[in-house]
């Protein structure tokens, strides 16, 4: 467990695994909209609607490697810098 500031907001992380899983939960003091855990879902879901099955099966391949979903993401959509932040913003050209 640990706290670190994301977006100027405290953020309290729990980092476990369970199985062969990795977990990471973090919750911060806002409205859950404004979560990052939460815009970064809504995002993912969002890429993986329009990237397809193609790209959904490639950041499954890099999960079971052992990278974390973000940094996955940034990974095949080519973003540079924090994959955290990159994912947020990332826009379709």
């Amino acid at each position: 467990y640990r706290i670190k500031e994301i977006g100027q907001v405290a953020s309290h992380i729990c980092s476990f695994r369970y199985h062969h899983f990795s977990f990471e939960i973090l919750g911060q003091s806002i409205p859950t909209f404004q979560q990052t855990a939460f815009c970064h879902l809504i995002k993912e879901y969002d890429i993986l609607e329009k990237m397809g099955a193609a790209f959904y099966e490639r950041v499954l391949a890099l999960k079971k490697k052992g990278i974390k979903t973000e940094p996955a993401f940034a990974q095949l959509l080519g973003l540079r810098g924090d994959p955290y932040e990159a994912i947020l913003t990332f826009e379709f050209p």
